[in-house]
């Protein structure tokens, strides 16, 4: 995939998603380089150095990136703020590129549920500007994901993270060693597909429609005895 910081504009097809905006393209990008200097569990517990960083490109333009040990781009997100149709309004447009990397037997990155992911939140932050409350949920969602994606596309530092948590466990007495598999919050942010079969629903943690009834509850035993 081509890097984002050799485009002059959007990618090869154009943007990924364009969102309105009820409030000046001044303030939208503020609020979203700020995002970048926002504190996250990987920093607090000392692994700033796969943060997501931003590049301010003008007055119009921020580029995160999150550095990967796996891929010379690493993950890309091109926010792009024009005026709107009407005055005080804009509009951002995002281009998003993510490596797509291995995550596990028969499982991959998934840029699309990324993309959703993203888009989601940003409707949510630009809501909250627009109604003049907290973005704080929205922001520590983008946080959240940040993290998640540099976990998943940093494995040497993941598994540095899991070790130091196992030892921190024994010393508590306690083995909690796991196998080299998604972290659970990779998991819950769904950005990891199934190349062989779609079970989006366990990946997100929900549980799958037509599920089995409880072995242990006796059929014909009503639910709300009297």
């Amino acid at each position: 995939m081509a890097a984002l910081s050799g485009l002059a504009g959007c990618g090869p097809s154009g943007p990924d998603f364009t969102e309105p905006a009820k409030v000046p393209a001044a303030m939208l990008v503020d609020e979203f380089a700020a995002l970048a200097s926002l504190s996250s569990p990987l920093t607090e517990a000392g692994y700033g150095s796969s943060r997501v960083r931003v590049e301010r490109r003008g007055k119009s333009e921020l580029l995160f990136t999150i550095p990967s040990s796996e891929s010379k781009d690493g993950s890309t997100f091109l926010l792009q703020f024009t005026p709107g149709q009407q005055p005080l309004h804009s509009e951002v447009k995002v281009t998003i590129e993510v490596p797509a990397l291995p995550m596990g037997v028969n499982k991959v990155l998934s840029e699309q549920k990324v993309e959703d992911y993203f888009q989601r939140h940003t409707k949510a932050l630009i809501a909250a500007m627009a109604s003049r409350e907290s973005t704080s949920a929205a922001a520590h969602e983008f946080v959240s994901m940040f993290d998640a994606l540099a976990l998943a596309t940093n494995p040497s530092l993941k598994r540095k993270l899991e070790n130091d948590v196992r030892t921190i466990d024994l010393e508590d007495g306690e083995d909690t060693a796991t196998a080299d598999e998604p972290s659970d919050e990779e998991v819950n942010r769904g950005m990891i597909d199934n190349s062989e079969t779609d079970r989006g629903d366990e990946q997100l943690g929900t549980e799958p429609q037509g599920a089995e009834p409880d072995p242990r509850e006796p059929e014909g035993t009503d639910p709300n005895p009297d």
